[in-house]
């Protein structure tokens, strides 16, 4: 996947799932390889199932586009929503932490 080379990637993924359905890492990559090679509406439950990892909205952003091309425009309105808002908490975060760690030469 991460080799641009989704179709190869998307048998290996849902075997993963198929050995381990709670395997949230790989349901997140069969999510993102299945909407490179546009299908949507089957990315929508990997996605789903990843969104425990969503630190910082991408996953969140990936569903909303989804559901999307899907049709299913009311639900990519409130996942876009909560995308945005983790996208600002994060943001909020990352510059919390450049207030805390300023990194001075020796």
């Amino acid at each position: 996947l991460y080799q641009q080379e989704a179709e190869k990637a998307v048998p290996y993924l849902e075997k993963a799932i198929e050995i381990d359905s709670e395997y949230v890492a790989a349901h997140s990559s069969l999510g993102r390889a299945l909407m490179t090679l546009g299908k949507a509406e089957q990315a929508i439950p990997h996605l789903l199932k990843s969104l425990p990892l969503d630190q910082n909205g991408d996953l969140h952003y990936q569903l909303a586009r989804a559901y999307q091309r899907a049709g299913q425009r009311d639900a990519a309105r409130r996942t876009l929503q909560k995308y945005q808002e983790l996208r600002r908490q994060s943001q909020a975060e990352e510059q919390e932490l450049k207030k805390i760690v300023k990194i001075t030469p020796p």
